[in-house]
């Protein structure tokens, strides 16, 4: 996205953005995207490894 410098600059140290639909995965979708926390990112992350896993 075009502001996307601007965007990060305002974060806190322990925000992040996540996307939806996730960015590797190939959609006609419009994507969105929200700032979280980043522990709620890394449980995120966490319970995608667990599903991919199994």
């Amino acid at each position: 996205w075009q502001q996307w410098r601007e965007d990060v600059i305002k974060l806190s140290a322990t925000e992040a953005f996540t996307f939806y639909p996730f960015l590797w995965v190939q959609s006609e979708e419009a994507r969105t995207r929200k700032v979280i926390s980043l522990t709620e990112l890394w449980e995120m992350q966490y319970q995608m490894k667990e599903t991919f896993t199994q």
